[in-house]
């Protein structure tokens, strides 16, 4: 998909959502910062580092939810939440990839390799969960032969005793940190969370698939 396309629907969409002016204002700074990292990775450099790009002062100036995803390989970029309701949260990439989160969770993906076509999961809330919790997990892969595959996980969501804080684009944030551990047949998945007191996922690191191996998510705005 051209950029020039996403822009429009996007300004389109965010337009007729609202007449307010500060929703506006925010939503097209939104798409202006995506339309830099754009440009950014357009640019002969081997590998463009997000961060050099997007800014604490734009991710406050924007107001408005803001997404950073780093591959295994350092290759990173920002997402927007994409406007409607749905299962889940959509984040959209400048370059129309698409990451849908639950409760901080990697739901499914889509323009991205060997995509996340879905997951179900019985995992309890954060607040639910007090020590430990034990869940079973269904994932399941766009393999290569373009089919769909599933895999059943038994799994274990581990709480830490303490609290910690940790740093995301030079702004402190108070966490609770989360290890999820997920076994089946012939994979064991680690993924960690740490969640803030209103139960918003700040940063995490999880599987995403074959082809991808472990993706590193943070929200960015306060």
């Amino acid at each position: 998909m051209k950029w020039g396309f996403i822009v429009i629907v996007a300004f389109t969409t965010l337009i007729s959502c609202s007449n307010s002016s500060e929703f506006e204002t925010g939503e097209i700074k939104a798409i202006k910062m995506l339309r830099e990292t754009l440009i950014a990775r357009n640019t002969p450099t081997i590998l463009l580092d997000t961060r050099k790009v997007i800014t604490r002062k734009k991710i406050d100036d924007a107001k408005i939810p803001v997404l950073f995803v780093e591959l295994e390989n350092g290759q990173n970029g920002t997402l927007t939440l994409y406007p409607g309701e749905g299962v889940g949260e959509t984040w959209l990439g400048a370059d129309g990839a698409t990451i849908t989160l639950h409760n901080g969770r990697i739901k499914a993906t889509r323009g991205m390799r060997r995509d996340l076509m879905g997951s179900t999961s019985s995992v309890p809330t954060w607040s639910e969960i007090k020590n430990t919790s034990e869940y079973s997990r269904q994932i399941s892969y766009l393999g290569g032969d373009n089919q769909t595959y599933s895999k059943t996980f038994s799994c274990t969501m581990r709480k830490h005793n303490k609290q910690t804080s940790i740093t995301i684009f030079d702004v402190p944030f108070d966490v609770q940190e989360y290890v999820e551990t997920c076994m089946s047949n012939t994979d064991i998945l680690e993924n960690t969370y740490f969640v803030d007191p209103k139960n918003v996922v700040r940063r995490s690191k999880q599987y995403h698939g074959p082809a991808l191996g472990y993706l590193l998510i943070e929200r960015l705005e306060r």
